[in-house]
């Protein structure tokens, strides 16, 4: 498992298997007191990171302190655009290691055999609309990715293979007919 950070986040990747996980890195907080002004025009006090601009709980009392002495909330050194911007281009990095990986993967003398072998239990006949010819087989899930039990394998044919992968996405997509 090989592990390294960017700006935002922390990154496992497995070179062997494609997958992948993506978790935010976390910030050691300095929070300061700074005043903030409501869109009524009041001025109210809260704690926020000196580092990252994250606010810690609501607003604080106002008795015995002096609002002259108090800084205006910072801006944050990154903003939202700036997070989303470096997610979306390390998912697609990503995505594109996992397929070489996968795409290599489905050359070898194994995986053929597994795709034989699952083609002969299913009839060669699509396991989603039980209409078509299959076509490929899919993966259910890739959590045993290149030592996949035969259990985590189907049949399918290319038409439920589109819908499905639409539907993972959350994509519009023609639904299986079971004629």
């Amino acid at each position: 498992m090989e592990e390294y950070k960017t700006k935002f986040h922390r990154v496992l990747f497995d070179k062997d298997t494609g997958n992948y996980s993506i978790h935010l890195l976390s910030c050691d907080h300095e929070y300061i007191k700074v005043k903030r002004r409501y869109s009524n025009g009041t001025l109210h006090i809260h704690e926020q990171c000196k580092k990252c601009g994250d606010f810690r709980g609501g607003a604080k009392s106002q008795n015995g302190v002096n609002m002259a002495t108090i800084p205006f909330a910072i801006t944050p050194p990154h903003t939202w655009e700036d997070f989303k911007e470096e997610r979306t281009k390390l998912i697609d990095r990503l995505k594109k290691a996992q397929k070489r990986i996968r795409d290599a993967y489905y050359k070898t003398p194994e995986w053929t055999k597994k795709r034989a072998l699952v083609m002969e239990r299913d009839g060669k006949v699509c396991q989603a609309c039980q209409d078509e010819p299959a076509t490929q087989v899919y993966h259910l899930n890739y959590r045993h990715f290149k030592n996949e039990p035969l259990f985590d394998l189907v049949a399918i044919c290319d038409r439920c293979h589109t819908s499905i992968s639409k539907m993972d996405k959350g994509e519009n997509y023609t639904p299986i007919k079971h004629d």
